[in-house]
């Protein structure tokens, strides 16, 4: 158990680092801390097509003492989930090996994990939107219309928990080697932070812009944006448009 509960604590001290230094960098360099950005989109096109303007929060002042709350029980659970998947693999549960001559199919590996979460994690995610479910559990990851690091984190203990299921489901679904599971898991970490971040971040074929497309519409982007946002190809949720760097925030426009 030693072993979980170490690589579960370096993980969310490195979650706490990263946002730590995205927010140092973009958002405490701010003159004034409610400076307003300016979002356009169709949303607000009733408003005779102008800009509307959303405060950015003192990076203090922003958390209810609920959000909080489920920010604490959130990492809390990051660690024990992490102490379970080690102890799951060491006790040899999962389908994962340490076959050295298996890291040929590394990419492939890769590209499978991220197919099977993004399949398990649209379909919860839509599940996540119908009326009750989003009523008394999805609607606190979406307290922030436009979300800013830690944000990740602002959600219902139970919200969290699903992803979490479906980040670990591959390695009881697919047999690979740990490492292709490491990298993975840490990609899929790394997308969290930035998806949440306010931040355009792009990287290969991904970038944050999607779903930070979805806070602003709910209806849109469920999927996962690496390799491709394959979920909402299909069944027409997919959303684009034209996006700017504000010096520090993102700006979305409607094409």
């Amino acid at each position: 158990m030693i072993y979980g509960l170490l690589f579960g604590t370096i993980g969310v001290i490195s979650f706490i680092h990263t946002n730590n230094k995205l927010h140092e960098k973009y958002y405490n360099t701010l003159k004034n801390p409610t400076e307003n950005v300016k979002i356009y989109s169709s949303i607000f096109n009733s408003l005779n097509n102008k800009y509307k303007s959303f405060p950015l929060s003192s990076y203090n002042t922003r958390y209810s003492k609920l959000q909080k709350k489920h920010y604490l029980l959130s990492l809390i659970m990051f660690i024990i989930v992490n102490t379970i998947v080690v102890e799951l693999f060491l006790n040899r549960y999962t389908k994962l090996h340490l076959i050295t001559e298996k890291l040929i199919y590394f990419p492939i590996d890769l590209l499978i994990c991220f197919l099977i979460n993004q399949i398990g994690f649209y379909y919860y995610h839509r599940l996540a939107h119908t009326k009750y479910f989003y009523k008394y559990i999805h609607i606190h990851h979406h307290a922030f219309i436009h979300p800013e690091p830690f944000d990740s984190l602002v959600g219902h203990p139970l919200d969290h928990t699903f992803s979490g299921i479906f980040q670990i489901l591959p390695m009881f679904v697919y047999k690979m080697h740990l490492v292709s599971f490491l990298v993975y898991s840490s990609i899929l970490s790394m997308m969290g932070v930035y998806d949440h971040s306010g931040i355009n971040f792009q990287f290969l074929n991904y970038n944050s812009i999607p779903h930070h497309i979805h806070h602003v519409y709910p209806s849109k982007n469920f999927s996962l944006s690496f390799p491709i946002p394959l979920c909402d190809f299909l069944h027409g949720t997919y959303k684009s448009g034209e996006y700017t760097n504000t010096p520090k925030r993102l700006v979305i426009k409607e094409i």
